[in-house]
């Protein structure tokens, strides 16, 4: 909103797009996507409501796999082969947990959410490699009756 000449914010700030003169932005550490979401995954988890999760053994493995996921990206970015591999152990953790009933479903499909949407920003591609090729062109299955 702009009063007059002077530009004016209301609400939580968000963004900057580094159009405005004289002012001035940086990405805090931290900040950035996937570094988010790990940070949410361990507020879920710490602030889980009494009787979300039964045993503390559940919170304490999935505590883990968020910091190990944490220790991947700091140390190899989000292509990190480790990175990938924890967030799916992550999933697949959260998913025995919730059949099991070891977290309450609100916790549990938060932790799942979040965890999938942390898998989603992946750098795609193995080991910092180029991203499959899909339809026509790639490698999968095709459709029955079609040309390849």
């Amino acid at each position: 909103m702009v009063v007059g000449a002077v530009p004016v914010a209301l609400g939580t700030f968000s963004a900057t797009t580094n159009d405005c003169p004289g002012c001035e932005s940086s990405t805090p550490p931290g900040l950035n996507a996937l570094s988010a979401l790990l940070n949410a995954l361990d507020e879920t988890i710490r602030n889980a409501p009494p009787g979300s999760v039964r045993e503390q053994s559940t919170a304490d493995a999935i505590t883990a796999i968020v910091a190990d996921a944490r220790a991947a990206l700091a140390a190899g970015g989000p292509r990190a082969p480790a990175l990938r591999t924890k967030l799916r152990s992550l999933v697949g953790t959260v998913q025995r947990d919730l059949r099991t009933g070891a977290l309450q479903r609100d916790t549990g499909f938060r932790l799942l959410d979040l965890a999938r949407r942390a898998r989603v920003l992946l750098v795609p591609g193995r080991h910092g490699g180029p991203a499959p090729k899909s339809g026509p062109s790639g490698s999968g299955p095709g459709i029955a009756g079609t040309p390849r």
